[in-house]
């Protein structure tokens, strides 16, 4: 378990460090909500599909945090299956303003009928506006610390509130 909050701390500090200095100076975006979609491409074929909702709070003008919420459709799990997933977001370059790419970390919980499951997590994406409408693609990776990997690809959409 303390190998778990050394790696965690380790993570979050590489986050922080890869933010260029005057970002805090700059104004943070509007709080967003939308609606994504994802999939597990394990093996050539896609599985385990989830739609969800999410919540893209600034924190600072490089710095989001994300709560989301998804419900499985269908996969390897019997019955019915959720999760609840936080990440905390960076946007490394060009703080303060519409820099594409995201990097983040966090954690996960997968409720199945036969169990509930802890993960980290690791996000990559990029996200494009249209005005008041923008949409993100990103990778997910859960499981780095714990080795109980699993890869997610999610396509959605984020209006400001």
């Amino acid at each position: 378990m303390r190998e778990r909050s050394v790696v965690s701390l380790v993570l979050s500090g590489q986050l922080l460090l890869m933010v260029p200095a005057g970002a805090l100076s700059a104004q943070a975006m509007p709080i967003r909500a939308g609606g994504h979609v994802s999939v597990n491409p394990a093996r050539f074929e896609v599985r385990e599909e989830r739609i969800g909702m999410h919540l893209i709070v600034p924190v600072l003008s490089y710095l989001e945090a994300s709560p989301a919420i998804g419900y499985y459709l269908g996969g390897d799990f019997t019955g019915r299956a959720w999760q609840l997933a936080g990440t905390v977001r960076v946007r490394p370059f060009a703080p303060g303003t519409d820099s594409p790419l995201y990097l983040g970390v966090g954690g996960s919980v997968l409720h199945t009928e036969r169990d509930s499951r802890l993960y980290d997590l690791q996000v990559v994406g990029v996200e494009f506006g249209t005005g008041r409408l923008s949409f993100f693609s990103e990778m997910m990776h859960y499981g780095l610390i714990s080795r109980d990997h699993a890869l997610n690809v999610a396509l959605g959409f984020s209006i400001p509130l």
